[in-house]
């Protein structure tokens, strides 16, 4: 990969089953990549206008998405918190970003967009404010949150976090394809 890039990042977790776990992935690409595998993302759309989102998605388009990402220039970083408490969730969403944080910043990740959740979005926030008074965000990586409506490249770490939880649960299906592009981290 080249000398910048930026990262997109969604995250999905198993409360399900005996050992639940939350996964957080992040995106990676060069900012002169994106508008073309901007345009492969949006061939996923199940309608005009309507966002792919994996949980929604029926098996044969998970598979054709993951195949989709498979062709694209990037790489991919998932952290794993497990077990989870499922009363804990945020607990587990924390050491997540705090160990993709870590990861992307010695990949000199300039620019993190985080998939949105309205109300949570200045929680994200203080929380990442506390991880640049620890260091462990840089001065130089912007944060910020967008819609994956607006911004279909926030589909991209849907579908590798999906495809890392079916790997978790056992079904390597979809993760297959992109197993090489992804580095899978331990989130303590």
């Amino acid at each position: 990969m080249g000398s910048e890039l930026h990262a997109w990042c969604d995250e999905s977790l198993n409360t399900d089953s005996a050992n639940p776990f939350y996964v957080f992935a992040a995106y990676l690409a060069e900012p002169d990549q994106v508008d073309e595998q901007r345009d492969a993302i949006r061939s996923l759309e199940p309608r005009p206008g309507v966002r792919f989102h994996w949980r929604e998605a029926k098996r044969h388009e998970r598979t054709r998405a993951t195949e989709i990402i498979a062709t694209l220039a990037c790489a991919h970083i998932v952290a794993i918190a497990a077990p989870m408490d499922p009363r804990k969730q945020e607990r587990s969403r924390h050491h997540c970003l705090k160990t993709l944080f870590a990861e992307m910043a010695a990949w000199d990740v300039t620019r993190v967009t985080l998939e949105s959740r309205a109300a949570q979005d200045k929680n994200d926030q203080t929380f990442i404010r506390q991880l640049r008074s620890a260091h462990l965000v840089p001065k130089t990586m912007t944060v910020r949150h967008d819609r994956p409506k607006e911004e279909p490249l926030l589909w991209v770490p849907d579908i590798v976090a999906g495809a890392t939880r079916a790997d978790q649960l056992g079904d390597r299906t979809y993760f297959a394809a992109i197993e090489p592009m992804v580095t899978i981290l331990n989130a303590p």
